[in-house]
């Protein structure tokens, strides 16, 4: 079952001035099998990356937010949580930013944002 935890504005400031986002991104490195905390991690990562600049701004920064999120992309091609809320991540930090777009597209993103549309299309859910 996915978290119904909706991390408000102010939270999110707070977790990502606090270290919110490295500890996330840690612990999304250091259990990298594990489906459900990586779909968590991407779905808290995106909800921050999205609404926060400074967050947004280093996301393609090598080791970053959106490498993760592509590893958990890549690991889990058939957890339909992990690519929902991954490809939900990318398209916000991809949002407003071109730098972000770019990084992403040079490192597969939009190859696995594709193979996760097809592969779900037929489901009830939307990925993308």
């Amino acid at each position: 079952q996915e978290s119904n935890v909706v991390l408000r504005s102010q939270a999110r400031r707070l977790v990502a001035r606090h270290g919110g986002v490295k500890l996330a991104q840690e612990a999304m490195r250091r259990f990298p099998i594990n489906a459900k905390l990586q779909a968590g991690g991407c779905m808290a990562l995106g909800r921050i990356g999205g609404s926060e600049m400074r967050v947004k701004k280093r996301a393609s920064k090598d080791g970053g937010v959106v490498g993760v999120l592509l590893a958990a992309l890549v690991r889990h091609p058939d957890d339909a949580s992990v690519q929902r809320w991954g490809c939900a991540a990318l398209k916000r930090l991809a949002s407003n930013s071109q730098d972000n777009k770019t990084f992403i597209a040079k490192r597969g993103g939009v190859d696995r944002l594709v193979e996760a549309a097809q592969r779900f299309a037929s489901k009830d859910m939307q990925v993308v």
